[in-house]
């Protein structure tokens, strides 16, 4: 299944808006798009990789799914992760959606994270 979102590897790289193949069962498919964007999913690319809403739900209610925003879900954990907000809050805010300066220049290696609140526009 072809789901869209920001991806880009754990290991620095930049992100990019882009559709990505995912496969095999419902776990494996949300830990493919989890991995892609910081641990975090949108119910959005659930849909989109085949999970039904009552699949969504029940991993909420049984804490394999965390809400962080509306319908914005971190997998597994809520365990800091560097740049996590960061993937949270523009997945919240839908397509469009761009860091403020100060979460953009840590992405980009500039600069080291400094605790600060996640502006986006």
């Amino acid at each position: 299944m072809r789901v869209l979102g920001a991806w880009g590897g754990g290991d620095g790289q930049k992100r990019v808006w882009g559709a990505v193949e995912v496969h095999g069962g419902p776990d494996e498919r949300i830990a493919q798009l989890a991995e892609l964007q910081k641990g975090r999913v949108s119910r959005e690319q659930l849909l989109a990789a085949g999970l039904r809403p009552s699949s969504i739900d029940r991993r909420v209610r049984s804490g394999r799914l965390h809400r962080v925003h509306r319908a914005v879900y971190a997998a597994g954990h809520l365990a800091g992760v560097e740049l996590g907000e960061e993937a949270a809050a523009l997945l919240a805010a839908g397509d469009g959606a761009m860091l403020g300066f100060r979460s953009a220049i840590v992405l980009w290696g500039l600069r080291p994270p400094t605790g600060h609140r996640v502006p986006s526009t």
